[in-house]
């Protein structure tokens, strides 16, 4: 049965509706910049992962900001794959930063992938499910830049103290937003969308040579250097 939109599960009025579109829908475009850098350093699988993301999360606020399913899929279907997607991205994210060499960084990203859905199909509202791939993913992070960094690796400073300063946000708005009945418009969780591209946008060019900013990768005329 197709919902009629006049209201969604929080009872809101048409005004809040339309405000919880931009603050968790609408929100996702600032992935946009990450999605062209991704493409245009031919980063194919942060690429896929970026763009899975974007549209599922967006497709999933949507849904539940007006009331509405399905909009192709129903927005559960949307929530599990925007679950899958941001999972996959931070770990994704941890084994970028572990400088493996292409092939293990390859291999770590498929056994990830495949890990996660299956867990996900599994247990797809446990949360244990989402903290135990993403915590084995930062212990592997941590075990490798301590005992064998990479060689000659330079860390861009400044884009390390911003990532980690939108990672903390990220975090914390996570953690506030985890109720979503008490999230008034899920303001929080519009937050954990903006911090957390944030911060992925920084630290995936913690090693580069030559740093882009966010207005700068808005450009599609932008040359950037291969990873």
């Amino acid at each position: 049965m197709i919902d009629t939109g006049k209201t969604n599960k929080y009872l809101h009025s048409p005004g809040e509706m339309f405000l919880m579109v931009i603050i968790t829908a609408v929100s996702n475009g600032v992935m946009i910049p990450q999605i062209i850098y991704t493409y245009k350093i031919s980063n194919a699988h942060t690429l896929f992962l970026s763009v899975l993301l974007f549209v599922s999360s967006f497709m999933y606020h949507l849904s539940e900001s007006i009331g509405v399913e399905p909009i192709i899929l129903k927005e559960v279907d949307w929530h599990q794959l925007d679950n899958i997607a941001s999972i996959c991205g931070l770990m994704e994210l941890f084994n970028y930063l572990m400088q493996n060499d292409r092939r293990t960084r390859k291999s770590i990203q498929w056994i990830n992938f495949i890990a996660v859905v299956i867990v996900q199909e599994s247990h797809a509202w446990n949360v244990w499910a989402t903290v135990i791939p993403i915590l084995i993913s930062l212990i592997m992070f941590i075990i490798k830049q301590t005992f064998y960094p990479k060689k000659g690796q330079i860390v861009n400073k400044d884009y390390l103290q911003k990532g980690l300063f939108y990672l903390l946000i990220g975090f914390v708005a996570f953690y506030f937003g985890l109720d979503e009945y008490k999230d008034y418009l899920r303001l929080w969780h519009g937050l954990w969308h903006l911090a957390m591209n944030q911060a992925y946008f920084h630290l995936y060019q913690l090693f580069n040579p030559k740093v882009y900013t966010f207005l700068e990768c808005w450009d599609l005329k932008q040359v950037y250097a291969k990873e």
